[in-house]
């Protein structure tokens, strides 16, 4: 009876601490996977792909991309471009920090963008 009360405790401390020191998520993708969307985001940035203005408010426009998301092998990716005015919807506040995968910090351009996934 002793013994089996030992296991019990020792495999409760055992999943209490993978619990806590495992991450919440692994990325669904590698960096090397997501690089037509960074190339796409890099794309719209600069100007080279064509992504319309859209009117958020009275003197104000956004990529189409920015507000909408990139369509792209059956996901949504959105970006946002760190130090910049976004309107994606982590940055409108749509949505929290809790409900997104951060898939890539891309920082090779000249501007830090993040991109990002809904769960």
């Amino acid at each position: 009876m002793m013994m089996g009360t030992e296991m019990v405790v020792l495999f409760g401390v055992l999943f209490w601490v993978l619990f806590w020191l495992l991450p919440a998520s692994t990325p669904f993708a590698s960096p090397r996977d997501l690089t037509p969307v960074v190339e796409a985001v890099r794309g719209s940035l600069s100007g080279t792909i064509n992504d319309p203005l859209i009117d958020v408010r009275p003197g104000v426009s956004a990529r189409a991309s920015n507000l909408r998301g990139l369509r792209m092998g059956g996901s949504v990716y959105y970006y946002f471009v760190e130090g910049h005015a976004n309107f994606d919807p982590l940055s409108r506040g749509a949505i929290t920090y809790d409900s997104v995968e951060v898939m890539l910090r891309d920082s090779s351009g000249p501007n830090l963008v993040v991109i990002y996934r809904l769960r």
